[in-house]
């Protein structure tokens, strides 16, 4: 279902810049789809935490994990505003090894994940998660797709390629939804959690769909 959406876009998109004289690209029919909560996403967004829940020693820690400013930073009501929730690696990171012994387990402490719930427009279900994490090698703040994180590079097809890309924007619904006549465009949810606060509600951001 997402590879057959995904492909009905990409060709929608093509026919709709191509220039006078190019042929049009065949639009697959584009078949009902199911808006069920993907099981995977499901269980991942079950097990994490509403990051407003955390108490001031959690929520300072979730802060400089990622690089965000303590004093002048988001606040808990601007992580409820956007329904962010957060993984400890401790606990629920995905992939945990089997073997629990003592450098795994120093291995994994403070491996957050942060979660931002990804929802077409008109609709109630969670179709996605857009997955902020620090990678430990490059120490850099990493944004993926989910699904999307089962992906091996391989096995990599154009199948693989079309169904590993969430289809959707970050941020499209709520822009629907208060019926935004412009749009701020960025590039990650973060930017998107620091520009829509409580304060600016009105102002409408949209996180493009890519993995970083």
């Amino acid at each position: 279902r997402w590879k057959q959406l995904q492909s009905f876009l990409v060709s929608w998109a093509k026919n709709r810049t191509k220039k006078r004289g190019e042929p049009a690209e065949d639009t697959n029919l584009l078949k009902s789809i199911d808006f069920e909560s993907n099981e995977l996403v499901e269980k991942i967004w079950k097990v994490a935490k509403p990051v407003e829940s955390l108490d001031s020693t959690e929520f300072k820690a979730i802060l400089k994990h990622f690089k965000l400013p303590i004093r002048d930073g988001p606040n808990p009501e601007d992580f409820a505003l956007h329904e962010v929730r957060v993984l400890d690696g401790t606990e629920h990171r995905l992939g945990v090894p089997s073997n629990n012994d003592v450098d795994t387990i120093k291995q994994q402490k403070a491996s957050y994940q942060l979660l931002f719930p990804v929802r077409y427009p008109g609709r109630e279900e969670i179709i996605g998660l857009k997955k902020i994490h620090l990678c430990k090698e490059t120490k850099t703040i990493l944004e993926e797709n989910i699904p999307s994180s089962g992906f091996d590079p391989s096995k990599r097809s154009g199948e693989d390629e079309l169904s590993r890309i969430l289809p959707f924007p970050y941020g499209l619904d709520a822009a629907a939804k208060m019926k935004a006549s412009s749009v701020v465009i960025v590039a990650s949810v973060l930017d998107a959690l620091l520009l829509r606060t409580p304060k600016n509600r009105s102002t409408a951001v949209i996180s493009l769909a890519e993995d970083s």
